[in-house]
């Protein structure tokens, strides 16, 4: 580069500069290429692709699944709810209440009761319909057949009663 201008020479870069420009360049052309390659020839499916084939597909369904969650307990129990169907029957407070089951299957339950402040007890029979239990009868007499029928006790909790015509009826 003697036969060059001065100035002209300062301009053209030296040789290690020469190979890091020619370095540079070929990175870039090379990197211009393979995006040019990704795009057109090996990108598998264009976006046009990839439409026309989820149109066909079914839309999403919900699906739940069931868990292993406990059942709640209810906060009363069987004879929480006796003692306050007896207690509504008779007008007093479940409080006073004194009661006891003998027998529950669950749809139907015996047992005795009695009041505070008054003496003696009685036979109770009560019922679950819909899930709340009812104050069927009690007292200390004999079981009115009217009365037992619609619910079903098994004969271990009512073996007879006394029909309207008074009279026992085996069960």
């Amino acid at each position: 580069m003697l036969w060059m201008n001065p100035t002209l020479n300062n301009l053209c870069p030296s040789g290690s500069m020469k190979k890091f420009i020619t370095v540079t360049a070929i990175i870039i052309i090379v990197g211009l290429w393979a995006y040019y390659l990704y795009q057109n020839i090996f990108a598998l499916t264009s976006k046009s692709e990839i439409a026309e084939i989820t149109k066909n597909l079914p839309s999403p369904t919900t699906i739940i699944i069931p868990t292993d969650k406990p059942t709640p307990t209810p906060a009363f129990s069987d004879l929480d709810l006796i003692k306050l169907a007896f207690a509504e029957k008779h007008g007093k407070p479940v409080s006073e209440v004194i009661l006891t089951i003998s027998e529950n299957n669950g749809l139907t339950a015996q047992g005795s009761i009695s009041f505070v402040g008054e003496n003696g007890g009685a036979w109770w029979l009560a019922a679950k319909v819909k899930n709340v239990w009812i104050a069927v009868q009690d007292g200390n007499g004999y079981v009115a057949c009217e009365s037992v029928t619609d619910y079903k006790f098994p004969k271990s909790m009512v073996p007879e009663c006394v029909d309207v015509n008074g009279k026992l009826k085996i069960l």
